[in-house]
């Protein structure tokens, strides 16, 4: 499976959550451990998420392991 990091995710990246529940991000922060995103798991609801939750993303209709830097994995 190809890659991808998780600094190249923008607004508007569909990802999969290690939960499963699918997530759009809405900010453009790529960057920082932490993210805004509308999460649509039990309830849809917009809120922060780690990005080192984030397992896959979806680009083109095909998904791509993401990458975490150590940094994120940490949470600094």
């Amino acid at each position: 499976m190809e890659t991808v990091k998780v600094t190249e995710l923008g607004k508007g990246a569909k990802v999969v959550l290690r939960n499963g529940w699918v997530a759009t991000l809405m900010d453009g922060y790529k960057k920082r451990p932490v993210r805004l995103a509308y999460v649509e798991g039990l309830f849809n609801e917009t809120g922060s998420i780690y990005a080192k939750d984030i397992a896959f993303a979806d680009i083109d209709g095909e998904l791509y392991e993401v990458e975490i830097p150590e940094y994120m994995k940490l949470g600094l």
